[in-house]
Order: structure tokens, then C-alpha cells, then sequence
């Protein structure tokens, strides 16, 4: 039996400093944790619990992109998208999207060549199925996202296309409970979704909370973001991380005054932000005040990450130490 571990429980660990033991040596801690969905709102969310693995094992050889493990019984489900996270050596927390076609019974393709990033015989791995906005949000009465025949009532996902500021919408309709893509007609059924991507879901006239349920994620994940632009991003585990232990410091860009640093956006209310750069030599400040970060802020389960540089962004998405020992 797996043990359940719910949000709040882990908030409390995350302030105490106490360590979780899972009940076996073989399963991760599973929970749920629930988000508010603001009425009249354009709210930031992140999936911070995960689908269980389909597979895991150590890779037996390595040949460019074409990884294998000839211990694998891969059965992948046709038209779905995977995720592959490396769980260990020089690429831990690397993560890759493989879509089924590219999975044989032993055998996975990675949209990267893994074996000149550095990937070696030995390295250990998860893949999981990534989930879908149904299997997220649900799509009948009882689901998060208000429904309705069109896209101008209806509430909207946004999810991020990976270009700087492109997103395809996306919403429930009511007569086919149904995705579709908004302004259109057309049925857009199982649109994945990354773990480490955020989402904007803009609701409408009715607040509701959404409900995701999962395993705890124990180790640290790697996101690409663009250039320019405003990007939601996950924070991967479900309570704990704060703004100076999430690890970004390190990958956003510098500067002396915010105007041409990196500023991380974190929401405090429907909304309403408070924003964060990094000084060259004083470290986080506040972008409202330009004075030094008093204390350490909890990150919640979304944020914004706003990039100046021009230059694609490799941003580490951190765990706290203490989900080492779940």
C-alpha cells in the first residue's frame, strides 16, 4: 500500500524540518493537493503532483538519441505523449517529451541526442504518460472549469506552446463535454500537458478550486523556457520550496536594476503579484521597492517567469532536501 500524503501535511514538514518515510522502499508518497480558481481571473496553476511511472529501469545502452533497456516491456498507448526523466548521473532531473510512436517494447527516442549531452550506460530513468486537460479538469458536470457552448462564457485553459508568448486556449463544451480549442467548433481531445509547464486558467463569472491528485515528486526536473516573454512555470513539488531554496537564482539573468533582469512574478491574490529579480552582487530584491528581500517568501504551486536576455532558458525546478527520504 502506498502511503497518502496531503498537502497540508507536507506544508507542515516543509516548517518543521520533519523527514517522511514512505511505507515501502518501493512506491513514492501519493496525495492531493487542492488550488483555488478565482472568479473573473486569469490564475496561474502548476501540476505539482505526477502521474505514477509506466516504466522505470537503468538504460543499457546508449547510441546518440536511441537509448535502451533491454530489461523493458514498454507497451506505449498509441497518439499519447510521454515524459522521460533521467533520475540520475550528470543529466539528473532532465526531462524529455517522447510521443509513443517513437517507444518500443525496449527501446525509447528522444527528441535529443541524450548521448552527446553527456547520457551513459547505467543511468537510471522514469517515464511517465503525461496527463491530459480531462484527465485533469474532467470534462462533465462535476468538472473544475465552468462549461458552456462557447469559448465567450466558458472557462479557459491556456496552455503554453513553448514560444515566446504563444499559448492555444482551450475549453469545455457543455452539449459534447468536450474539449475544444476556443473560437472553434472543432473537438480537441487529450492535449498533454508537461508537468514542469504552468498553465493560466481563466475563469469567468463562478470561482471553483481544482483538485489534483498524484505522487510526490522526490527529485529535482529541468525546464526550457524562451527568450522573451512572460512563462507559467510549475513549481514541481507540492509545499516547502521557497524563493531562495527553488534554485532559479542561479539561472536567471542579473542585473543591477530590474529593468533588465529576469523577474520571477509570484501571485498573492487574483490578480496581484509581488515581483523579484536578481541583483549582480545584493541577490533577490523586490521589484517594487528595489530594497533586499526580507525573509524567505513560500513559493505557491505556479509562478511567472519573465525573461529580457533573448536566450532560451535551462531553469532548475528544485525539491525540497527532506523529499529526498520519502
Amino acid at each position: 500500500m502506498k502511503s497518502l500524503i496531503t498537502y497540508s501535511i507536507l506544508a507542515a514538514a516543509a516548517t518543521s524540518g520533519l523527514a517522511f518515510a514512505a511505507q515501502t522502499a518501493y512506491t513514492t508518497p501519493v496525495g492531493y493537493v487542492t488550488q483555488a480558481l478565482p472568479a473573473n481571473a486569469l490564475t496561474p496553476i502548476g501540476l505539482t503532483l505526477h502521474p505514477s511511472a509506466v516504466a522505470a529501469g537503468s538504460i543499457d545502452t546508449v547510441a546518440g538519441a536511441l537509448l535502451t533497456d533491454a530489461q523493458a516491456a514498454f507497451a506505449p498507448v498509441a497518439n499519447r505523449l510521454y515524459i522521460l526523466e533521467i533520475t540520475s548521473g550528470s543529466l539528473a532531473g532532465t526531462i524529455q517529451e517522447i510521443v509513443s510512436a517513437s517507444i518500443t517494447p525496449t527501446t525509447i527516442t528522444t527528441p535529443t541526442n541524450l548521448g552527446a549531452g553527456g547520457l551513459t550506460a547505467g543511468t537510471t530513468y522514469k517515464l511517465r504518460l503525461a496527463p491530459t486537460l480531462e484527465e485533469i479538469f474532467g470534462t462533465g458536470p462535476t468538472s473544475s472549469l465552468t462549461r458552456a457552448l462557447s469559448s465567450g462564457t466558458a472557462d479557459i485553459v491556456w496552455v503554453p506552446t513553448g514560444t515566446a508568448g504563444g499559448y492555444e486556449k482551450y475549453f469545455v463544451h457543455s452539449g459534447t463535454s468536450a474539449f475544444r480549442r476556443a473560437g472553434t467548433t472543432t473537438p480537441t481531445p487529450n492535449v498533454p500537458v508537461t508537468y514542469v509547464d504552468g498553465l493560466f486558467i481563466q475563469k469567468k463569472a463562478t470561482a471553483s478550486s481544482l483538485v489534483i491528485t498524484g505522487e510526490v515528486k522526490t527529485g529535482a526536473s529541468n525546464s526550457v523556457l524562451p527568450g522573451f516573454g512572460l512563462s507559467p512555470v510549475s513549481i514541481v513539488a507540492p509545499a516547502g520550496l521557497t524563493l531562495k531554496t527553488a534554485g532559479f537564482d542561479d539561472d536567471f539573468t542579473k542585473a543591477l536594476s530590474s529593468g533588465s533582469a529576469d523577474v520571477l512574478w509570484v501571485p498573492t491574490g487574483p490578480g496581484v503579484y509581488a515581483k523579484y529579480y536578481v541583483h549582480s552582487a545584493q541577490g533577490w530584491r523586490s521589484v517594487s521597492t528595489n530594497t533586499n528581500v526580507v525573509g524567505d517568501p513560500v513559493l505557491p504551486n505556479g509562478v511567472l517567469v519573465q525573461r529580457k536576455s533573448g536566450s532560451t532558458m535551462n531553469l532548475d525546478l528544485l525539491v525540497p532536501a527532506f523529499y529526498s527520504n520519502l
